[in-house]
């Protein structure tokens, strides 16, 4: 079980539990009553309402009766995200010449705890295209870019990550016992890139290379996907690993030079 995480005394709760009323919204959830709030936050109904009515105040949250639900002002807490790494200038170009030099869909994702969480993506137009947006999240331990994330952090961070994930398989070929996701972390480490096959869904193939700051820590990953999977579908993965990296290359001395390395921190 994952631990809670440590705090500083400069922790703010109110911030906190208003936020934790912000993100109990989603496709699962799209309006809720007071109480549905609290129970999934973990707070009274009292207190669940009275942050509801300061967020509709903001602007944040609507209201019709007794049900709550989230007003577009709140996509401006993931937009100002998405604006401070470029995603538009910098990212997007990037994914559109990988999508068009490999006939595949494309994604830059980031580790958020044990989740790979999708910042931008190019789709392939005729082609298979995977049911998830920007926003939309994924167990890293059964993705090819979470793979390469996971390969990416320090020891004492990939000790953590293995003592506190749950991994769920899947599929049958997912890898989930930690001996096995270790060795597979150490080729993927060794080789610069992974290759995921039916992982996560059954018949998808995708390879994904790092994206470092200037520290050389690895702070993002680039993929390309593609259906159904087949042994051909493998040799052309792989055959896209050099341009992945070539992208890859001129996307970090993008981000360089617009300063957006710092945004990418570790998580």
């Amino acid at each position: 079980m994952a631990s809670k995480p440590t705090v500083g005394p400069y922790h703010s709760e109110s911030l906190a539990r208003g936020l934790s009323v912000i993100c109990a919204f989603g496709r699962d959830s799209p309006s809720m009553r007071a109480v549905e709030v609290a129970n999934k936050t973990g707070m009274s109904r009292a207190a669940a309402r009275r942050f509801l009515l300061t967020l509709q105040d903001l602007g944040y949250v609507g209201s019709e009766g007794d049900v709550f639900y989230l007003r577009p002002r709140s996509l401006d807490l993931g937009f100002s995200y998405l604006s401070s790494i470029g995603v538009e200038n910098i990212v997007q170009p990037v994914l559109n010449r990988i999508s068009e030099q490999t006939e595949a869909s494309s994604s830059f994702a980031v580790l958020d705890k044990y989740e790979v969480v999708f910042i931008a993506r190019a789709a392939m137009r005729g082609t298979f295209q995977l049911a998830m947006s920007v926003g939309g999240r994924v167990a890293a331990h059964a993705t090819s870019l979470g793979q390469v994330l996971l390969a990416g952090m320090s020891p004492v961070e990939l000790d953590r990550y293995l003592k506190e994930s749950v991994r769920k398989a899947f599929t049958k070929w997912t890898v989930t016992e930690e001996p096995a996701l270790r060795r597979k972390l150490d080729r993927v480490r060794s080789e610069g890139y992974a290759l995921s096959h039916s992982e996560q869904s059954e018949g998808i193939v995708a390879v994904s290379v790092p994206v470092r700051n200037t520290r050389n820590e690895v702070v993002a990953a680039v993929n390309v996907n593609m259906y159904p999977a087949s042994a051909d579908k493998i040799k052309i993965a792989k055959s896209h690993v050099p341009i992945l990296q070539m992208e890859v290359h001129e996307l970090e001395l993008a981000m360089r030079a617009h300063n957006v390395n710092g945004t990418l921190g570790r998580t």
